[in-house]
């Protein structure tokens, strides 16, 4: 019994130091895996500067992009720690559809309006990023939170020749970040059966499809993304997840059309990815070989969030743990 003690003990040391907190903060999450899988080729996509898509791990994708009432949480809590006018009246903090109600800097009464809730958020990268930190250090309440973990803010500058300085890809470590360009195009276009059983390859468009998607109001028969310049009443806000026949080889949803995706890209800096709603040029915008480069302090763009898969040192600690206890009492009884 000594021994098992010891595996046990030397068991659950391990289950806690090689735990990763990730929780899910109430988002949805695909675990994107094939890891180690081919990259796409220039010689299959003909606007590709170069090999994309391959990523070594496993990492997780939220399934649809932030909402603004995911956003407010943050938009909340940070305002209350710089309640500067310069940051409450920028849009690209809050986000387009996103006010306060009053000027109390303890509570500025942040809402969204009537009908967009459910919308994606436009942000700055800056701010994605920002968010991205407070998600790392748990929420904390704290304005440190925001300003390192994933990403330092404390760099960035931009130079007489337009060009900026600053950390543009995540810290080591990282819990959750700004999806790299290879994560990104991995999670929307790469599909492991995509030619048949364990025959992978890549689809052109993020709806596993080699054909430009349908865009229309979300309902209509057939349309399978908000992107295009179609003729349909304009049915005001469209929620994510609108258009759920709409998916990637993953499950992910809104690859097309709602809001253009930050991602990081070596390239660009600040890049990002896919259509917007409406957007007339979305037949290019949604193409895997295509990126976009985005001024960083601008609302140009939204967030789809990546994150370390969570561990089962979790798991492997409540076992060990009721097995040590039953131990104990068993000694204690005897």
């Amino acid at each position: 019994m000594r021994s098992l003690l010891s595996l046990c003990t030397l068991s659950l040391a391990t289950s806690i130091a090689c735990a990763q907190p990730a929780p899910d903060y109430g988002f949805e999450w695909r675990t994107i895996g094939a890891p180690g899988n081919a990259p796409a080729l220039p010689s299959q996509f003909p606007f590709l500067a170069e090999p994309n898509g391959q990523v070594n791990y496993e990492f997780r994708l939220t399934r649809t992009e932030v909402t603004n009432t995911q956003w407010l949480e943050f938009v909340d809590v940070y305002s209350r720690l710089h309640p500067e006018p310069i940051v409450i009246n920028d849009i690209a903090f809050s986000g387009p559809h996103n006010y306060y109600t009053t000027n109390n800097p303890d509570n500025f009464g942040w809402f969204t309006e009537p009908g967009g809730e459910n919308d994606p958020v436009r942000m700055s990268w800056f701010y994605a990023a920002r968010f991205c930190n407070w998600l790392h250090n748990g929420k904390v309440n704290q304005a440190w939170a925001f300003e390192s973990g994933a990403y330092t803010m404390s760099g960035y500058q931009q130079l007489p020749d337009g060009s900026w300085t600053g950390q543009w890809t995540r810290s080591p470590g990282a819990i959750f970040w700004i999806p790299s360009v290879d994560e990104w195009c991995k999670g929307m276009y790469y599909d492991p059966n995509k030619n048949g059983p364990g025959q992978a390859g890549y689809w052109l468009y993020p709806n596993s499809s080699d054909t430009v998607p349908i865009g229309g109001p979300p309902g209509m028969p057939g349309v399978q993304t908000s992107a295009g310049d179609w003729s349909a009443p304009w049915p005001g806000f469209v929620p994510v997840g609108s258009y759920p026949q709409s998916q990637s080889p993953w499950g992910l949803l809104d690859g097309s059309g709602g809001v253009s995706e930050y991602i990081e890209s070596p390239h660009y800096r600040w890049a990002a990815h896919g259509s917007g709603v409406r957007d007339r040029f979305y037949h290019l915008y949604d193409r895997l070989d295509n990126l976009s480069a985005v001024a960083p302090w601008a609302p140009n763009g939204g967030l789809r969030i990546a994150s370390v898969v969570p561990t089962p040192g979790s798991v492997s600690i409540s076992v060990l743990g009721t097995l040590l206890l039953t131990y104990r009492r068993r000694r204690h009884a005897s």
